[in-house]
Order: C-alpha cells, then sequence, then structure tokens
C-alpha cells in the first residue's frame, strides 16, 4: 500500500483502540436506550424463531438436522409421527423445508428455544449434532423441562456416555462404537467357524 493509505490505515487502527476503552464502560446506557427506543421489535430483539404452524404435543423434537436428524424426519414423514426438526445452520434449514420436512431455525442447546418448540410436552427427544459438550447442554436443559420425555442422544466417536446419562439421556448411541462392535462380531463369528471364506 501507498504511504497516504498506510496512515489513514494506522490512524484508523489508532482511533479504533483509543475509543474502545470508553464504548466498552458505556455498552451498558447504550442498551439501555437501543431498548427504551422505539425501534422495529426485530432490531431491538434480534432474530425472531418462526413460530410452529401446528401446536404439537407427545410429538418428537430431532436437534441436528444432518444425515441422521434428515432420516428420522423422512422416516416420521413416511409414518405419520408428528415431529419437529431444529437446526442452527439457516442453509439445512431452507433445504429441509424445501423438500416439505417440518424443519425450522434454532439453536437446540438453548431453554428459550427448547420452550417455543413445545419440549416439556414432547415424548421424544433425538440429539444429533457434532458437538459433544452441545449434545451434554442441550439433554441436559431438554431434561430439565420434561422429566418424562424420551431423550436419545447419537454421539459420532468412544465419547464418554456417563455425562450424557448423568446429564438426562436415556439412550446413547455411538456410531463409531456399534460400526466397531458390528465388525468386531463379524469377525469373531468367522473365527468360531460360523462363517467360511471364499478362496
Amino acid at each position: 500500500m501507498d504511504r497516504f493509505t498506510f496512515q489513514a490505515f494506522l490512524s484508523v487502527s489508532l482511533i479504533t483502540m483509543a475509543l474502545t476503552p470508553f464504548l466498552i464502560s458505556l455498552s451498558p446506557r447504550i442498551s439501555e436506550r437501543i431498548i427504551q427506543a422505539d425501534i422495529h421489535p426485530r432490531i431491538k430483539n434480534g432474530r425472531r424463531y418462526r413460530k410452529p404452524e401446528v401446536n404439537l404435543e407427545d410429538h418428537l423434537i430431532i436437534i441436528g438436522m444432518g444425515i441422521t436428524g434428515r432420516r428420522l424426519a423422512e422416516t416420521s414423514e413416511d409414518h405419520g409421527i408428528p415431529y419437529i426438526g431444529i437446526d442452527v445452520n439457516p442453509e439445512t434449514v431452507k433445504r429441509a423445508r424445501d423438500e416439505g420436512l417440518n424443519v425450522y431455525y434454532g439453536d437446540g442447546t438453548h431453554v428459550g428455544v427448547l420452550r417455543h418448540f413445545n419440549v416439556p410436552e414432547a415424548a421424544v427427544m433425538v440429539v444429533a449434532i457434532a458437538d459433544y459438550r452441545s449434545t451434554v447442554h442441550a439433554i441436559h436443559e431438554a431434561r430439565a423441562l420434561n422429566e418424562r420425555m424420551k431423550i436419545i442422544a447419537r454421539i459420532r466417536g468412544f465419547e464418554n456416555t456417563e455425562n450424557l446419562y448423568t446429564a438426562g439421556a436415556d439412550v446413547v448411541v455411538s456410531e463409531k462404537r456399534e460400526a466397531t462392535e458390528r465388525i468386531s462380531g463379524e469377525i469373531f463369528s468367522c473365527y468360531s467357524g460360523v462363517c467360511e471364506l471364499e478362496e
């Protein structure tokens, strides 16, 4: 960059660094004024979650619309099981809704979102998100809202399942553990004389 651009960039950086502490100290007052101001609710409150079109009870809630979540939603559609899918990725939600699936945008680890999608009246919840800590947190929050609901957790690897059961999960399914046990069973069955290897 040329000398003038460099000087302008440096000046803006120094001014920003000088103003930051003052802006941080004033942030509570600024936020209070924004809350009291007469502005559009969406600007004031942030993103609003879309309300389900039907009030569901004894329904299935699927948190995470990856491969597992989508298959569960499709199976629920085929069998007439009332369900709601939740995902934090807007593109994933849009694709699923375009395909006719009952999926909504939301972060299933937050208690407010869980209430919004009627977790207290749900029959079953499946947590099928990739992050282990978020899975534990989502289960903990959901269990606090609904003690009778069955909670099924899907994990990818060999993470500690005890934390999930302590948080309130009823069933924990590990993709890698289940796959390893299945493969091991097939191997051991051969050595028990069950299978015949082709030459």
